[in-house]
Formats: structure tokens, C-alpha cells, sequence
């Protein structure tokens, strides 16, 4: 867990990822920007295996104890532009992204995440994002952070 104290602007609207993953040449790989998209766009998929026979599942977010999803807050899964990670200048990033209308001023409670499942099972892999956020619109925060990664 961490804390940090930060103001958080009345105006400001709050972009997070539920989860989220990024692929990047390792020294001597040379798969084009083309070819990480396609991998990356089956490793979330909930509708076909993709080549780690993974899909995204438990996707959550919820502020002040309400669910964000259905609500007329869009998650979207984005795939990212090409970007610079280490040598490889095509890095590209795929995942589940939320963005906040304002929050009225106050206090608030932004929970979410989500966790990479085996296709078949359901099962997680290991990779389960949990994440709370304790935040003052016109004010400060608190910031708790947990993720959870077992290899």
C-alpha cells in the first residue's frame, strides 16, 4: 500500500484503467506495431482465445459505492498509439479505460479494477488489479494503492 496527499481541482475529470497491458520489444525481437496490436487484442478478448488463452474478467469500478458500469459513464478498451519503451519505438498499449465526469466537491471514494482469467475456466492468471482511491474534490486526498501481482 502507498499514501500520498494531493489536491484534487473541481474541475478536474479522473481517466484511470481498470487493467491495462503494454507490449514492447525485448532485445532481438522485431515484431512490427501490427503484430503487437494483434497480440495484445487477444489477450484481454472476452470472445476468442488469444495466444496466452487469457480474456479480461471482474472488471469494477464504483464511486461512492455505485457502479460505474451502466451508468452513463463510459469504460472503454482502447488500444494506444505507438510509443517509445526502451529501444523499441513502437511500444503499444491495449486495456479497459475509465473517465469521470466532474465529481461535486467533497468526498469520494473511487474504487476498480479488474483481473487477467484464464478463457475457459474463468480462472485469474495472477494478475488482479484492486485499487481505492479516498479523495477531496476542493480539498486534499489520501491515496491507497493495492495491486496485486503473483508470479
Amino acid at each position: 500500500a502507498r499514501e500520498c496527499i494531493r489536491r484534487i481541482a473541481k474541475e478536474k475529470r479522473l481517466f484511470f484503467p481498470l487493467i491495462n497491458v503494454a507490449f514492447y520489444n525485448a532485445p532481438g525481437e522485431d515484431l512490427s506495431g501490427r503484430d503487437k496490436r494483434q497480440l495484445l487484442a487477444g489477450v484481454l478478448d472476452d470472445l476468442e482465445p488469444g495466444v496466452l488463452n487469457t480474456e479480461s474478467c471482474r472488471l469494477f469500478a464504483t464511486v461512492d459505492g455505485r457502479p460505474v458500469i451502466f451508468s452513463r459513464t463510459a469504460i472503454q478498451r482502447v488500444q494506444s498509439t505507438r510509443f517509445k519503451y526502451g529501444e523499441d519505438r513502437k511500444a503499444v498499449a491495449d486495456g479497459f479505460w475509465v473517465l469521470l465526469p466532474k465529481l461535486p466537491r467533497g468526498e469520494h471514494t473511487i474504487a476498480f479494477g479488474g483481473s487477467w482469467c484464464e478463457f475457459e475456466t474463468g480462472e485469474s492468471i495472477g494478475f488482479d488489479v484492486d485499487v481505492t482511491y479516498v479523495l477531496t474534490v476542493g480539498g486534499r486526498y489520501r491515496h491507497h494503492h493495492r495491486d496485486h501481482h503473483d508470479d
